[in-house]
């Protein structure tokens, strides 16, 4: 577990790459980095709160942009793996002692969630294509949707719309009923359409199993309506959908995760992702 100490960040802000590491490798070990994610399987936005101290005066002025693309990599020395991709919705730099503290809200997806609308009609249609009529109104690519659509209504044989449809008002309402159509919940999980009927996993073959000795700390505990919480060290992995095995001592068994909240302070105490675990 001793990989699970040696933190890294890369944050591509705007294409302006901040780093803990050089490209050759070297520590920056004056940059300090705070950050909040929180994802879920909930078909709401995605949303990261991240706090950096004494960036360059350019690219403070690229917070003050809204729109820009926000991506954060978390981890370890050569190890890390994004764990939020958006669009920056507010931004600020203000002065504090010495230091210039710059902080601004990305969401993923979160205006086009909130705005986008529809209004279509087919006389006939495939299920795939309505699926990506809607994605494209709210600006999401397909993700695991040729896959499900692929694979069949699992409530039973649909795969188009032989009578018709008419899609129209706020298009992630739209989304939901397509979704339950086909016996789906839906989220927007780093700007892709993620599907999931009520046992499915993504990379469901390569379960993350955690315990005391891969990063898990303390005992998970039970909530409500079978969730189990549980916090461990900073595993990028950790997404919604994602498989947990999880072997505490009182609670154990296979866990899909429904929600993640990562919290990191490259100067601080904090590398953590808090886990929302539902039975499978």
């Amino acid at each position: 577990m001793g990989e699970l100490w040696n933190r890294s960040f890369a944050l591509n802000l705007g294409g302006t790459l901040i780093a803990s590491e050089t490209k050759d490798g070297s520590k920056n070990e004056i940059l300090r980095l705070v950050f909040k994610v929180e994802a879920s399987r909930a078909p709401s936005p995605n949303t990261a709160e991240i706090t950096v101290y004494n960036l360059s005066a350019t690219t403070r002025a690229a917070v003050n942009v809204k729109g820009i693309e926000t991506t954060l990599e978390a981890g370890y020395s050569q190890r890390t793996s994004t764990i939020f991709a958006g669009k920056l919705e507010a931004g600020k730099s203000v002065r504090d002692g010495v230091d210039w503290v710059t902080t601004f809200q990305s969401t993923d997806g979160g205006p086009a969630l909130r705005e986008s609308r529809i209004n279509l009609s087919f006389d006939r249609v495939s299920a795939l294509e309505a699926f990506r009529r809607v994605a494209e109104t709210m600006g999401i690519g397909l993700g695991n949707a040729i896959e499900k659509m692929s694979a069949g209504n699992i409530r039973g044989v649909l795969d188009e719309f032989s009578n018709g449809i008419v899609l129209s008002g706020p298009s992630r309402k739209e989304l939901d009923r397509l979704a339950k159509t086909f016996g789906y919940s839906w989220s927007v999980q780093k700007g892709q359409l993620q599907l999931l009927g009520p046992n499915d996993a993504i990379e469901a073959g390569d379960a993350i199993v955690l315990n005391s000795n891969t990063g898990m700390i303390g005992s998970p505990e039970s909530g409500e309506n079978g969730i189990v919480e549980v916090r461990s060290l900073l595993i990028p992995q950790l997404t919604p959908g994602r498989v947990v095995v999880l072997e505490g001592s009182q609670i154990s068994g296979n866990y899909r995760v429904e929600k993640v909240v990562f919290q990191g302070d490259t100067h601080g105490d904090d590398w953590y992702a808090d886990l929302e675990l539902k039975p499978r």
